[in-house]
């Protein structure tokens, strides 16, 4: 598939630039998934509203969720976990269904905790009126969103590889890189500013021109697989790096750090 070879990295290097070898020496596999991602969002694009499934409670501000949001984030969670099986099966690690679907699954779960802890923070900060008890609450959330970051970044690495979920595990390949990642989130924002202030240009003319909103769904839809591909192939590339080259090691492993294998047949 590629002749990628995972190569050493040093404690200096942030890992970027093997992580865009990874990507580009992948590229004739990520092309067409990449546009597999924009043909699924064109599809389920018209099942916004539809079939929106009710909550057995009603809790504010999350209301119910769509069949659309359900099937983007199975998609979505599909999508990431096969990008990076393609690169560790590069690397020299075996994968097998059962692994993929755990971290399918566990990639879903965890998102599912930090969209909660989102949705309920302007829940129980309506709940107080004291500034002091608002200020706790925030910096409550601000925090739970670092640490939950931190230690997603590389789950689904790590369940890929260890064949079980270790948040522990999967916090190794952060260990030490924390500013670098934080730094590489707020780069791939400014790399995708273009694109932000591309859909908001679009919607704001579709608002006065009929014909615009038609197709508005449809370049919604295509903008946000882009977005979604970008994210899963990028973070995708730089976790895997990360964790096949930790930089906190225990006294058991090797100093230069063997990549695992996984004995399950693929």
């Amino acid at each position: 598939m590629s002749g990628f070879k995972i190569e050493p990295l040093h404690d200096w290097e942030w890992g970027i630039r093997a992580a865009l070898r990874l990507i580009w020496s992948h590229r004739p596999v990520l092309v067409p998934l990449a546009l597999l991602m924009v043909v699924f969002h064109l599809v389920s694009a018209p099942l916004e509203g539809v079939m929106a499934i009710q909550l057995p409670v009603s809790l504010p501000r999350i209301g119910a969720f769509d069949l659309k949001d359900i099937l983007e984030t199975l998609v979505g969670a599909a999508f990431l976990v096969a990008i990076i099986t393609i690169f560790l099966k590069s690397a020299g690690v075996e994968t097998s269904w059962r692994t993929r679907a755990l971290a399918v699954f566990g990639i879903i779960g965890f998102e599912l905790l930090g969209g909660m802890a989102v949705s309920l923070y302007p829940i129980s900060k309506e709940a107080v009126e004291h500034p002091a008890l608002e200020v706790i609450i925030w910096l409550t959330t601000f925090a739970f969103f670092i640490a939950w970051f931190n230690y997603a970044f590389c789950l689904a690495v790590q369940i890929l590889v260890d064949g079980n979920i270790s948040l522990a595990r999967s916090y190794k390949g952060v260990a030490c890189r924390e500013w670098r990642l934080w730094l590489s989130w707020a780069l791939s924002f400014v790399v995708l500013l273009p694109v932000f202030l591309l859909q908001f240009g679009i919607e704001q003319i579709g608002e006065d021109h009929a014909s615009i909103q038609t197709l508005l769904p449809h370049i919604e839809a295509t903008i946000d697989a882009l977005q979604a591909v970008f994210w899963s192939v990028t973070f995708g590339a730089l976790s895997t790096i990360w964790f096949l080259h930790p930089r906190v090691r225990t006294p058991e492993e090797s100093t230069t750090w063997e990549v695992p294998t996984i004995a399950q047949p693929s």
